[in-house]
């Protein structure tokens, strides 16, 4: 074997050592990260389990007002999901009306033998005077009857997300008929990989920490539910504890901090 041969063949092992280290470097301080508690940044998906939704369903035919939760957004529980407005009924009110009104007619068609159309006003016995008072009273009730809003909501049972919406603004909901598609912050999960040198520090039912890269002091903790090597990656399987910053179905940039072992 001649010096230039040497020389090749010398400068191949160098490079495979040095390819071989720079894995081996990146590794490890992956590892001396998380094992010191520095967070590492992955990108996160939150999805809901099949067969975890709840359906909500009104208990009124109304218009739907307003919708202030947005499919696929988090929110807590007790939110609005869903406000409705009607109309009050105006039957009670509306049969008193026509009653009074009917007795009315009745005495303003009685004839009145002693009335000069000349002479001064004729004198109402009490019981016609009433009829009048009570005709102006139900008028009264069947207009404030008409006129009053009522409004019915339907809220959150729990923090989580509305998954569908079955109306929307304008429309009139059916009672009893399907709503809103929700679930619950349990029933979601967290896809996110991180290397799979880090297999240690990510075990299955470990508790977790994660956090927005862009906005860092938005947090929930999650608990480690699978964690299934991918090549050169570790995909974790994380269940929300908290309600998530995420939106659902939706890439995030994240960070993942496991929790120390002491």
């Amino acid at each position: 074997m001649n010096a230039n041969s040497l020389l090749l063949r010398s400068a191949q092992w160098t490079g495979t050592l040095l390819a071989g280290l720079m894995v081996l470097s990146t590794s490890s301080a992956a590892l001396l990260a998380t094992s010191s508690g520095e967070p590492i940044i992955a990108v996160g998906i939150l999805s809901a389990v099949p067969g975890g939704e709840r359906i909500l369903k009104p208990v009124i035919s109304a218009p739907v007002r307003t919708l202030p939760a947005a499919v696929g957004s988090p929110v807590r529980r007790g939110a609005v999901l869903a406000e409705m407005s009607f109309h009050n009924s105006t039957g009670a009110a509306g049969y008193q009306l026509q009653s009074v009104q009917s007795v009315r007619r009745m005495v303003d068609l009685q004839p009145n033998p002693g009335f000069d159309p000349q002479g001064p006003a004729p004198y109402l016995e009490p019981p016609t005077e009433s009829i009048y008072s009570r005709e102006a009273f139900a008028l009264k009730a069947y207009s404030g009857a008409v006129s009053e809003m009522t409004s019915a909501s339907i809220s959150a049972p729990r923090d989580g997300y509305v998954l569908k919406q079955f109306y929307a603004v304008g429309d009139t909901s059916r009672r009893w008929r399907p709503f809103i598609h929700f679930v619950p912050v349990k029933q979601t999960l967290l896809e996110a990989s991180v290397p799979k040198t880090t297999d240690a520090l990510f075990p299955p039912g470990a508790a977790i920490r994660v956090d927005s890269v862009a906005a860092p002091s938005r947090s929930f903790r999650g608990r480690i539910e699978s964690a299934t090597v991918s090549g050169e990656s570790l995909v974790l399987q994380i269940r929300p504890l908290d309600l998530p910053f995420l939106l659902l179905d939706t890439a995030s940039p994240i960070t993942l901090t496991p929790a120390l072992r002491r």
